[in-house]
């Protein structure tokens, strides 16, 4: 975006003066895939230049952030992180697992104290602990949704924290143009 005035009035309040039309003071995005960035102090929408973190591979997205009771998880397509600390200063990001892949961003959910969603194994939960793989009674039909071309786009989770649930919908066949089955896990009967 460019920032412009509405008229040479307003135009010369500012320093430098801003122009009534053109492009002359236009945004300037960095973007970076594994970026963990840091917000200043009590102000979450001013994020000072320079204030990110990268973790793993820079060409690896990050999908999701899971906080827990002691740390923060960071999902990525090249594995999880935790990140733990209490200010900017004093952050430590180690490596939780490297061989488990985050797919579909959506289908990541904080459920029972840990990150749960749709991985290269199957639907995993992931505590500071390590990874659990929970979608071992359905694995020919998690295997079967990771070839459909679309499942990132339509899969999606919801946790259910009073029942002890974690739904997570996808397609049921790879012509489907939305999530059209759900599978449960009930945490309480297993």
């Amino acid at each position: 975006f460019s920032l412009t005035c509405n008229n040479a009035t307003t135009s010369a309040k500012f320093l430098p003066t801003l122009p009534t039309s053109g492009t002359l003071y236009s945004s300037d995005n960095e973007t970076l895939l594994n970026g963990l960035y840091h917000s200043k102090p009590s102000n979450y929408e001013a994020v000072p230049e320079g204030s990110a973190d990268e973790i793993g591979d820079p060409a690896r997205e990050l999908i999701e952030l899971i906080p827990t009771r002691d740390s923060l998880l960071v999902v990525k397509e090249d594995g999880i992180w935790r990140v733990t600390g209490e200010t900017e200063r004093n952050l430590t990001i180690k490596p939780l697992e490297t061989t488990v892949f985050g797919k579909a961003p959506n289908s990541w959910v904080s459920f029972d104290n840990a990150a749960w969603g749709l991985s290269t194994l199957g639907i995993v939960r992931v505590t500071e602990a390590g990874t659990d793989l929970m979608s071992r009674p359905i694995d020919d039909k998690i295997s079967l949704l990771l070839t459909f071309s679309n499942f990132a786009t339509f899969s999606h989770a919801l946790a259910y924290e009073s029942e002890g649930l974690y739904l997570f919908f996808c397609q049921e066949l790879s012509t489907d143009t939305s999530a059209t089955i759900a599978y449960v896990y009930n945490n309480l009967t297993q």
